[in-house]
């Protein structure tokens, strides 16, 4: 084009999509915006001069109706944002309920879900999708239903793998926008609720991997929950109230007769505080019959001091039959379809049209243009809450019972519609169903806040219904799916005391139930180190199993006894039990309804680590390859989290440090990435420990601190004792001698109280280590080591007998020492660690290798 350098990119215009009350207000005129000029032009001026790769924060913060969505609406309306691909994420139709995901919702627009049959005919519809792999096509088709197909238990909640679709929507996004920056724009962010957030951040991120610049921009009442890292930039805008010329100004635009009326102006802005919510309410009740009042008292008399009150006292100023159906609307949410108001109102529908353009008239609700049906939504949310209040109990009950009729079994009605209404309708039994059936759909999406959240509000609805055997088991199930998320969320006091009111509950239902929470208290005590219950109580579960002939059980079992024994160090009783019975394993391909994780991927990964205790390193591998082949084909982050642990561990055992480094991070990765805080003590100790051989002794105290600390607090006595043994060596090899040891002794203590014998070992042997550097207590340090190397004996742990005989040659300097550890070392394949920590004496290597 001439007088344009740049080529112009030919886009065609498909459709208009109308996702935020501002855009749906657009068609029906905006007042002018008057007093947040300066705020623009400090956001427009970030937009524009953050240019880049990575990903920025802008927040807007300020309480309802200071200005925060308009502010933002004309944001995306300048300059920069017009230049860019704009996507803007619809907070939930029914604030809090279930089964709202916002990224979901905009794919769905994306392609208007009222023209594909199918979530798979929708996906091969969106921009980019012939990109995808076959994989990530069923993943996002199984994404965009809203989790109505799913098919989990709100037993197995920990056992679902969570749906991985960062990726394929990021690809979307960055087809979609054809080299452009991005911009994501969250209204009312308070409402998606963290985990959302999170979901919505970890997107930005994954978009910016693409090289697409991305602005992220949230607007909320207060400051919102987000990841610490990964923002290139951050601004931050607090929204003040507007000055008092420019509240006047905006009074008398919206008002234009008050400029025949000055005195009445004053008394309004004293009450309105500069709030334009309010200003813009007081000026639609001046509009009223109500307002007639003369004189500044009566004026100041007749506002309300709340703007929910104002609200309120407008409302009930609208002729009663218009009054009623905005009642009803409300309860239908924010946002609906008026031809849902004829059968829920009693209304004709001549007359429900009449009664909406009022409304429509009056600035309450606005019609969203060029949606694909017809579509309503409230002018603001506190609008529709105010309304939504003023019915009666009963009424709402009435209300939400003839919605909930009217949408069950409608295909197209997602998971959030449901459950509100059936809560709210006092439908106990379909609450129960939906609310279940919406917690398994956000653990889908890793959002374990929403499904506890969902679950809990099961629980107490459960309790207040008669106790029979069906609802019994109900509530055993949602005790044991919320004693699931407690746990991956390390909160295990609370896990166990609902464990205790489910076993109380299930003693006289059937097997099956009766053994799901029998596995979750074995895994309870194995957590906590009761190791005897343990063994006692999965030996038992195990037989039980058995003899019922429920085969999801005994594995289950199996694993944690052996995984028992491998605490304990009775390492041969645990590769037995846990290479009993292949065939059985090879029945139950399924799934398991009984652990955190699958038996089939976590069977063979503990039998990787008995076994790399032991010295079989080419069992152990096999093992590994069989635990991550299994845990691939499932697609599930806790058991890719824990199978690339117990990775990372064979090859430490081996002193393969690059490799053991490559799988705790990955493992770490994915359990920080899910949020599988249960796994993230584990994996930091093995990465620092990993660290701490490699000479990093920096970055290993980093990882060790943090994963001491987390297991600490969660009772995770394993990891807390592995942890303290990490770092006793690299504050010795440091200088601080004093703190090693009262890490080494903490490590010693723990070891003997839990009888976890196998790190009883290496505590041992670290504590020796640390008092044979000093003249002192060198002696003592000796016996340490040699009660180590004793131990290590009599439990069959080769490599710890070699490096049980390396400290006593580099503390003895004794020649017969060394041979024979070299000789261990080889008999292990394990000749260049033998070259690296035998040819030097005492003092030559360092201190965190002799000792860790």
């Amino acid at each position: 084009m001439k007088g344009i350098s740049r080529p112009l990119q030919r886009v065609r215009l498909l459709r208009m999509l109308a996702t935020s009350r501002w855009r749906a207000r657009l068609a029906q005129g905006l007042a002018v915006m008057v007093g947040r000029q300066a705020e623009l032009a400090a956001l427009t001026g970030f937009l524009r001069d953050t240019a880049g790769p990575g990903v920025r924060l802008v927040q807007v913060l300020g309480p309802a109706g200071i200005g925060k969505s308009r502010l933002v609406h004309e944001l995306l309306r300048a300059e920069p944002a017009r230049a860019s691909y704009v996507i803007t994420f619809a907070g939930p139709v029914h604030r809090g309920y279930a089964g709202h995901d916002p990224i979901a919702l905009w794919l769905r627009d994306m392609v208007d879900p009222d023209d594909a049959g199918t979530p798979a005919g929708l996906v091969e519809r969106l921009p980019g999708a012939g990109l995808l792999t076959a994989g990530e096509r069923g993943r996002l088709a199984r994404y965009l239903d809203g989790g109505r197909a799913t098919d989990g238990r709100v037993a197995e909640l920990d056992a679902i793998a969570p749906l991985r679709v960062n990726g394929p929507v990021a690809a979307i996004v960055a087809s979609a926008a054809c080299g452009r920056p991005v911009i994501i724009s969250c209204e009312d962010a308070e409402a998606f609720g963290n985990d959302r957030l999170e979901q919505i951040a970890a997107l930005s991120s994954a978009v910016a991997r693409h090289g697409l610049p991305l602005t992220l921009v949230i607007s909320s009442r207060r400051a919102v929950k987000l990841p610490a890292g990964g923002f290139t930039a951050r601004k931050t805008l607090r929204l003040p109230a507007l000055a008092p010329d420019a509240a006047r100004q905006l009074l008398v635009r919206l008002h234009p007769e008050l400029r025949r009326r000055p005195e009445l102006i004053d008394p309004v802005l004293s009450k309105a505080g500069g709030n334009p919510l309010f200003l813009e309410e007081v000026a639609a009740l001046f509009l009223s019959a109500r307002m007639s009042r003369d004189g500044d008292d009566g004026i100041a008399g007749a506002i309300p001091d709340r703007i929910e009150a104002l609200i309120a006292d407008r409302l009930a100023g609208i002729p009663r039959p218009a009054q009623a159906l905005l009642l009803v609307c409300s309860v239908l949410g924010n946002a609906f379809s008026p031809g849902l108001l004829p059968a829920v109102t009693d209304q004709r529908a001549g007359r429900i049209e009449e009664h909406l353009a009022k409304l429509k008239a009056q600035r309450l609700l606005y019609e969203v243009p060029a949606a694909p049906e017809p579509r309503l939504e409230f002018s603001h949310p506190l609008i529709r809450d105010v309304a939504y209040a003023t019915l009666l109990p009963s009424k709402r009950r009435s209300l939400h019972e003839k919605v909930f009729r009217l949408l069950h079994g409608q295909s197209a009605v997602g998971l959030e519609d449901l459950c509100h209404h059936a809560v709210n309708a006092a439908l106990w039994p379909e609450s129960l169903r939906y609310l279940q059936q919406a917690a398994v759909a956000a653990a889908e999406r890793a959002a374990y806040a929403s499904a506890e959240q969902h679950l809990r509000r099961a629980v107490k609805i459960a309790e207040q219904q008669p106790q029979d055997r069906p609802m019994r088991r109900t509530m055993v199930e949602i005790m044991v799916g919320m004693r699931a998320l407690l746990a991956l969320d390390l909160r295990h006091a609370e896990a166990d005391e609902l464990l205790d009111r489910a076993q109380a509950l299930g003693a006289d239902l059937d097997p099956a139930m009766r053994l799901a929470v029998q596995v979750k208290r074995v895994r309870a005590l194995n957590t906590s180190g009761r190791l005897r219950e343990a063994i006692a109580l999965a030996g038992e579960t195990r037989r039980q199993a058995r003899d019922a002939g429920i085969v999801a059980a005994q594995l289950a079992a199996t694993h944690f006894l052996g995984q028992s024994y491998f605490y304990v160090g009775r390492f041969v009783a645990g590769d037995a039990v846990l290479a009993e019975d292949p065939g059985l394993s090879a029945a139950s391909l399924d799934r398991s309804e009984f652990s955190v994780g699958h038996p089939l991927v976590l069977i063979p990964a503990t039998r990787a680590g008995i076994r790399s205790f032991l010295g079989r390193f080419a069992e152990a591998e096999s093992d590994v390859a069989q635990a991550l082949a299994a845990a691939r084909s499932r697609n599930a982050a806790y058991d890719l989290s824990f199978a690339h642990f117990v990775a990372g561990m064979v090859q430490l055992q081996q002193r393969h440090l690059e490799p053991a480094e490559v799988a705790f991070r990955t493992g770490l990765g994915s359990a920080e990435h899910h949020g599988l805080k249960a796994l993230v003590p584990l994996l930091n100790v093995g990465l620092g420990s990993t660290l701490l051989l490699g000479g990093s002794t920096n970055a290993a105290i980093a990882a060790l601190v943090d994963a001491r600390e987390l297991a600490r607090d969660s009772n995770r006595v394993l990891s807390r004792m592995w942890a303290s043994i990490g770092l006793a060596a690299a504050y010795g090899s440091t200088g601080g001698t004093a703190s090693a040891l009262r890490h080494a002794d903490e490590a010693v203590r723990l070891g003997a109280r839990h009888t976890l014998r196998g790190l009883l070992v290496a505590a041992l042997r670290c504590r020796g280590a640390l008092l044979a550097t000093q003249e002192a207590s060198r002696a003592e340090g000796v016996r340490a080591v040699r009660q180590s190397l004793a131990l290590a004996r009599k439990l069959g742990m080769r490599p710890d007998v070699a490096h049980c005989l390396t400290t006593l040659a580099a503390i003895l300097d004794r020649g017969d020492a060394r041979a024979e550890a070299q000789a261990v070392y080889r008999s292990l394949g394990m000749a260049p660690w033998a070259e690296h920590v035998l040819e030097r004496g005492f003092g030559s290597v360092p201190l965190s290798v002799i000792a860790a």
